[in-house]
């Protein structure tokens, strides 16, 4: 372990994780009650009872910290090397795809064409990548191109990269699952900006919802990847309406996450957002079905 600790570098990174990740930490830190920590003294022992301070006191020094209270500490550190880990590999990977822009031609093009999307030009959000590391449950470990989108928070900061698993002539991998996301928290309120936002400002759950509603609605509109991002996500500044575009799901997913956003958009008075939902004719449709069958009709 190290002898110092960037204890603002650090209390950032705690801040990510997320309730689920903390969850486990106690998981874990509980059942190493019969066997408490014991850092070594001298510059460890005051580092990690410093964090320990950031965790358990509010940033104020704590006294009498039990052996229990700095081995949680010693758990977050031990996770934010993962963590650090893992956003050193974010920025490569980002660095290393951002010149492989989307292209007329190329898997992506072919992908999205299947599913009745054509872009004059791609975002210049979404890239790709020939090949890219996919890992199972299992352990198990192969190499697929992928559709590469950066995940963008609040403030501007990567917080994540999705994935999208493809074949060289632009189908869905044969993997499971075909999408998927960096380990690691998403921080709240994030999204895809597969396009510039303005003063209107579109926002779906799917990259390929999202560009299809941009298509039938001729507005930018970001992906949030999933309903919980969704429902937590913020719109930036400069935005003065949003319209959701959910997703009209069987078992009401879609509808909740729309719904629960549009809620909190509504009730913040500060910025007094317009807001709207937008939601397909069809149950088990999302916009992008609604696109697919426009470009049916008119063929």
């Amino acid at each position: 372990m190290e002898a110092a600790i960037d204890l603002r570098s650090l209390e950032a990174i705690i801040a990510k994780l997320s309730p689920e990740d903390r969850a486990e930490l106690v998981e874990q830190v509980a059942a190493e009650l019969d066997k408490p920590f014991l850092p070594n003294p001298g510059p460890q022992t005051a580092a990690l009872e410093s964090l320990a301070d950031i965790l358990l006191y509010g940033g104020q020094a704590g006294g009498g910290k039990s052996a229990l209270e700095v081995g949680a500490a010693a758990n977050e550190h031990f996770s934010s090397l993962i963590l650090r880990r893992e956003a050193t590999q974010l920025d490569g990977l980002i660095e290393f795809s951002r010149e492989i822009l989307a292209e007329h031609g190329d898997f992506v093009d072919r992908y999205l064409a299947s599913r009745g999307i054509q872009q004059e030009a791609y975002p210049r959000w979404l890239r790709k990548h020939e090949s890219i590391e996919h890992k199972t449950e299992d352990g198990a470990r192969n190499w697929h191109p992928a559709m590469v989108a950066k995940i963008v928070a609040p403030d501007g900061s990567p917080t994540n990269l999705h994935r999208t698993y493809l074949t060289l002539d632009g189908r869905k991998a044969g993997v499971t699952p075909v999408r998927k996301t960096m380990w690691g928290a998403i921080a709240p309120g994030s999204a895809i900006r597969l396009f510039e936002a303005g003063p209107v400002l579109g926002v779906a759950e799917g990259i390929e919802t999202a560009l299809s509603a941009a298509e039938l609605f001729r507005i930018p509109v970001w992906a949030t990847v999933n309903t919980t991002i969704l429902a937590g996500w913020q719109p930036p500044e400069g935005t003065h309406q949003v319209i959701i575009f959910g997703d009209n799901d069987p078992k009401y997913g879609g509808q909740l996450a729309a719904l629960t956003l549009a809620h909190r958009l509504a009730c913040d008075t500060v910025r007094n957002l317009s807001v709207r939902i937008e939601m397909p004719p069809r149950v088990g449709e999302d916009w992008n079905d609604v696109l697919i069958q426009k470009r049916k009709i008119a063929a």
